[in-house]
């Protein structure tokens, strides 16, 4: 034990040992000096750390050696990182990145050397790292970054190429046609467009056939220059060579060669016009076609032409007169002047400028002297304020034209085509002979209108003649197209021309119309209103002093007043046109007016207001379709008229001549009317005044009118047809009557007045009328016998007595209604609805009628079948809707649709006015017919019955009664009602006492069939 204690004991002092001597070795001293990035080797000496080096040596012993960073990326000791990558230095090491624009292939972001390096490029212009350069751009990708382009046709606003992003993005659209940047060919014209351009033949030319649509290959010629038809008629040699040369200088035209074409044409024209050959044997219409043709046809060509000239300005003489000239400009602002020999024009530039065109634009003059020979007795359509008559081609025209030709003539072509109404006036101003100021006589600036033939005419829509003045006058035109100077001598008809029957002998009237023809004699277009008033001063007095009109037969003075009223519209409406714009009044002693008013296109309404009646229409009904200027309205009253128009008769509507009750055919009425209000004339400067768009309202003044039976306002006008003038209500409607004013609507414009119209009635048959009291009496108490019966005798109700009863009760309260208050008239309110409930209560019994044939058809069907109980409920849930249903549906249409029509003066029933008698007249001929179809098929059904029925069969007797109760409802069930269609020709009163018997009697019939001679009652 002790041995083995000093074994362990040794051993563990030697371990110890050996520690302390390896303790010894290596906690050796190290130098406290060492600089930073540094360690120490021994007490003496240090050694820079990885990536650090020192100034000297790698292990220094010198205190003042410092370690600093090697540069890996440097020389001599750079380091490799391969192809598009770059080398980054670190403190003490590096690492290697791709490139800008590259990226591993990996993914990763750092490697250390070439062997790691897979750095490839990035598209930065695709998913998901696609660059956005902005609007109207593209992003292109080169190696290792990209740029950016503005689109084809876009460009940056600085001018520069390329631009990196979208903030830099400046593209805007680039104008290739200002900035010479196209590739247009020279025959068309440049359009930019939204990033692009277009070659587009300029207007006039057309593609030469073959030629590619497109940038670049598109070539153009201009169009044929004649292509406006000649009527068929017109045959020239002459004509025919000029087309031949002119087609020939069209095949061999270049674009570069504008000018010498413009040369060649205007020498054909010139030369046609001075040598026009057997243009001078065809008929004036068809020179004026030619010369259609020519104007058209050469001011087509030459505004073709021109837009191949350079810019500036060009002038065209030739040996007979005839000259051109034109000014080529881009667009600008200002006026225009050209000039030649006899005439000048002004304009502002900006008319010539087309809207859509960016291209040169021309403005062009062509005198042509020689057109005068073609134009020869060319008529003349003046404006209305001019002539007077509209268009001097109405048959009562007042004013006829004969015109002289003054100056040349002379054509203006513009870039644009629409020159027909422009903004702004063009100044032209004509050269001509010395014209001296003369009656009746007026120098007119005109224009050459093609019109609808094609073989045109002078006008003067348009253009303002501004002054004359030794010898050249001064025009203003809204409008260009031909124009000349011409002098217009004037020839007036007379006022009246409406010829009078040779029966009719007046010293006055003859008295009268020796002063209106002075009056014509003497008139001037500018002293209208001064013949306004003489004329309607005539017109006063012959009213106011008749003379020995007032011994003239009536129908003789009827005839006199047509013509003095027909001819005093026709006189008004024309004159009225030489005023100026405005309202006039003209009053005269006898009572006699005239308002007026002129305007341009007005809007609304007009109202002219005169001291017994007012008018009142739509601007628009007075304006003529085809015509721009001054429109007129006016209203005449003419008081001392009703001494010619005493017992003029009357033609009444058809719906007004039946009688006010309505009652039979052959009590139509006679008629008396006394004139009310003053006679009042309406015209406008439309001729066309039957058939208004909408209707004009009159409002006339009078004496108090009372109302009473038989008596009736009414607006009527004075129509002086073919069959002779009288009165009549056609086309014009009584609005409302408010005692001392009456008001009209109406649909045309003619002479009016109020009439007071008394309708001379024909007195019913007295012994109808006792007849129908009687029936209708002993009809009421059957009818009340039978009603208690129905409801008394519980042991008979069924289906069959509820139709009885219901018929019974309806035809017991039309009767007493008819019987008490059919006469009652007023108050109105209480008689329209006294009417509206006859309407009823008869429609209702009608209807009842109708179910009563209905049942008994199916009574008589189903004869022989034992139960009838399906029949019953049918009728059951049926009948009451139809019976009273139908009826107050018809009732209620009738009463919103016209409600005003219930009632008459004579009765409280239906107006027969726009057939709304119908409402009732209908329904119940349509049931008459109805039951008279079930009665017959009923007799027939029974009677086969009866012929296949065995004689020991019990039911036998009641099949016969069935029979004699189905003839008794021939009167019950109103088929007789039929015989009101038989009140016509010689079987007329025979009819009606027919008629009026047995539907008098229905309500006995009903109490004998359905109460005396019923087995269950009895």
């Amino acid at each position: 034990m002790r041995s083995r204690c000093l074994r362990l004991v040794h051993g563990l002092l030697c371990v110890l040992l050996s520690l302390s001597r390896a303790g010894a070795w290596d906690f050796q001293p190290c130098a406290p000096w060492c600089p930073p990035n540094s360690e120490c080797v021994n007490a003496t000496a240090c050694r820079c750390k990885p990536g650090f080096a020192s100034s000297s040596v790698e292990v220094f012993t010198n205190f003042l050696d410092t370690c600093h960073d090697i540069n890996e990326c440097l020389l001599p000791r750079k380091v490799s990182c391969g192809y598009f990558a770059d080398c980054h230095n670190v403190q003490g090491s590096y690492y290697c990145t791709c490139s800008p624009g590259f990226e591993l292939r990996s993914g990763a972001k750092k490697f250390t050397n070439a062997s790691e390096n897979t750095c490839q490029d990035i598209n930065e212009c695709l998913l998901p790292r696609k660059e956005s350069c902005g609007y109207f751009a593209d992003c292109h990708n080169v190696q290792g970054s990209y740029y950016c382009t503005c689109f084809p046709g876009f460009e940056l606003l600085s001018g520069a190429k390329n631009f990196t992003n979208a903030s830099e993005n400046t593209c805007q659209d680039m104008d290739e046609c200002s900035s010479g940047q196209h590739k247009c060919h020279r025959s068309t014209t440049c359009t930019n467009t939204w990033g692009s351009y277009l070659c587009q033949c300029r207007p006039g030319w057309e593609p030469i056939p073959g030629s590619i649509n497109g940038f670049y290959n598109k070539f153009c010629k201009v169009m044929p220059f004649f292509t406006w038809p000649l009527p068929p008629g017109v045959h020239s040699q002459r004509l025919s060579h000029f087309f031949e040369k002119v087609n020939n200088l069209h095949r061999d035209l270049k674009s570069a060669m504008a000018k010498d074409t413009i040369q060649g044409i205007m020498q054909e024209v010139d030369e046609l016009l001075e040598t026009p050959g057997d243009l001078e044997t065809l008929p004036p219409s068809q020179k004026h076609c030619v010369a259609t043709h020519l104007l058209t046809g050469l001011e087509s060509a030459l505004r073709n032409l021109s837009r191949g000239l350079p810019e500036g300005i060009a002038t065209f003489n030739y040996s007979a007169g005839t000259q051109l000239s034109v000014e080529v400009q881009k667009r600008r602002d200002g006026n225009v002047t050209l000039s030649l020999n006899q005439a000048k024009m002004q304009l502002n530039w900006n008319l010539a400028q087309e809207s859509a065109h960016k291209g040169l634009s021309m403005v062009g003059l062509v005198s042509t002297p020689g057109m005068g020979k073609l134009l020869a007795e060319a008529p003349l359509v003046l404006e209305p304020e001019k002539q007077v008559a509209p268009h001097g081609t109405h048959k009562d025209s007042l004013l006829t034209v004969s015109p002289v030709l003054l100056s040349e003539v002379i054509s203006v072509f513009l870039s644009r085509k629409d020159t027909q109404n422009l903004r702004s006036p063009v100044t032209f101003t004509f050269s001509h002979n010395l014209v001296t100021s003369e009656p009746k006589r007026e120098v007119l600036c005109v224009f050459w209108d093609h019109g609808q033939n094609g073989c045109g005419h002078w006008a003067t829509a348009g253009c303002k003649t501004l002054g004359t003045r030794d010898g050249s006058t001064t025009c203003h035109c809204t409008r260009l197209s031909s124009h000349a100077i011409l002098r217009a001598s004037y020839n007036m008809q007379a006022f009246f021309t409406r010829p009078l029957p040779p029966e009719v002998n007046s010293k006055s009237l003859s008295h009268f119309f020796d002063k209106v023809n002075n009056l014509h004699r003497d008139f001037k277009a500018v002293v209208a209103k001064d013949t306004i008033q003489g004329l309607m001063q005539e017109v006063d007095e012959l009213l106011e002093t008749p003379g020995d009109l007032e011994t003239l037969p009536p129908s003789q003075k009827h005839c006199v007043a047509t013509h003095l009223l027909t001819g005093l519209e026709s006189a008004l409406r024309h004159l009225s046109r030489g005023l100026p714009e405005g309202t006039a009044t003209f009053n005269y002693s006898a009572g006699t007016q005239l308002s007026l008013e002129v305007q341009k296109k007005g809007i609304c309404n007009v109202t002219l207001s005169l001291n017994q009646a007012k008018m009142q229409l739509n601007w628009n009904l007075a304006q003529e379709s085809c015509y721009t200027g001054p429109s007129v309205v006016g209203l005449v009253s003419t008081p001392g008229m009703d001494k010619l128009l005493a017992k003029a008769p009357l033609v009444l509507e058809p719906e007004k001549q039946v009688a006010p009750h309505g009652t039979h055919k052959d009590l139509l009425p006679r008629v008396s009317s006394v004139l009310l209000s003053d006679v009042v004339s309406a015209f406008l400067s439309s001729n066309d005044t039957q058939n208004l768009s909408s209707p004009v309202t009159f409002t006339f003044s009078h004496p108090l009118v009372t109302p009473a039976p038989r008596h009736k306002v009414l607006c009527v006008f004075w129509d002086h047809s073919q069959n002779g003038s009288h009165w009549t209500t056609a086309g014009c409607r009584t609005v409302s009557t408010g005692g001392v004013s009456t008001t009209c609507h109406c649909t045309h414009l003619s002479s009016f007045a109020v009439l007071m119209v008394h309708y001379h009635v024909q007195d019913n048959d007295p012994v109808l009328d006792f007849i129908t009291c009687v029936g209708l009496g002993v009809s009421l108490l059957c009818l009340v016998l039978a009603a208690l019966t129905f409801l008394l005798c519980r042991a008979i109700q069924n289906t069959s007595t509820s139709l009885h009863l219901q018929l019974s009760l309806c035809l017991l309260l039309a009767h007493l209604l008819f019987l008490t208050a059919i006469d009652r008239t007023q108050p109105e309110v209480l008689c329209a609805v006294t009417a509206g409930a006859l309407h009823y209560l008869y429609l209702a019994s009608f209807t009842w009628m109708l179910l009563e044939g209905l049942f008994l058809f199916l009574t008589a069907r189903n004869l022989t079948v034992l139960s009838s109980s399906s029949r019953n409920r049918l009728m059951r849930r049926l009948m009451f809707p139809v019976g009273y249903g139908v009826p107050a549906a018809i009732v209620a249409v009738s009463a919103a649709a016209r409600p005003h029509l219930y009632g008459t003066p004579a009765r409280c029933w239906l107006n027969p006015e726009q057939g709304f008698v119908w409402g009732f007249l209908g329904p119940a001929y349509a049931i008459s017919c109805v039951n008279m179809v079930f009665f017959l098929m009923t007799l027939w059904i029974v009677k086969s019955k009866l012929s296949s029925i065995n004689r020991d069969v019990s039911t036998l007797q009641n099949t016969r009664m069935l029979t004699f109760k189905a003839m008794a409802h021939l009167f019950i069930l109103g088929c007789t009602w039929c015989l009101g269609v038989l009140q016509v020709g010689p079987i007329a009163p025979v009819m009606a006492y027919l008629f009026t018997i047995v539907n008098s009697l229905q309500g006995v019939f009903i109490f004998l069939v359905y109460c005396l001679l019923s087995q269950q009652t009895n």
